[in-house]
């Protein structure tokens, strides 16, 4: 999990960025301090439901065990290896999972209240 806190800080670039007044559905440079929190459970500081570190635990539960039950099972002296290439495409299909709707994974956008301004 990466949190950026030097963007999301007071009188970063990105705080800065935003406007001081308006509104219409545009953040404000006092919604960025606020917006951590959203940030941190969107990466899943605490496995939150549907964030990314959620996501890919829950994957990995799911799939790794039954690749690995096999290798387990032989008792082979490279053990850590064998397994290790067993689980890979469970590992690789759960990475994917965790990933943003946007860039083909499951996690949906980070929900706040207006819509930050980028460049």
């Amino acid at each position: 999990m990466y949190i950026n806190r030097i963007v999301l800080a007071l009188n970063s670039a990105f705080y800065n960025l935003q406007p001081k007044s308006g509104g219409g559905g545009k953040c404000l440079r006092k919604d960025v301090l606020p917006f951590i929190p959203v940030v941190e459970a969107h990466e899943g500081r605490n496995l939150e439901l549907n964030s990314h570190a959620e996501m890919f635990k829950r994957k990995l539960n799911e799939l790794v065990p039954q690749k690995t039950e096999p290798v387990v099972v032989n008792g082979n002296e490279d053990l850590i290896d064998k397994t290790g290439i067993a689980a890979q495409a469970s590992i690789d299909e759960a990475k994917l999972a965790a990933k943003d709707v946007a860039e083909g994974g499951t996690v949906p956008p980070a929900q706040y209240h207006c819509l930050f301004k980028y460049f």
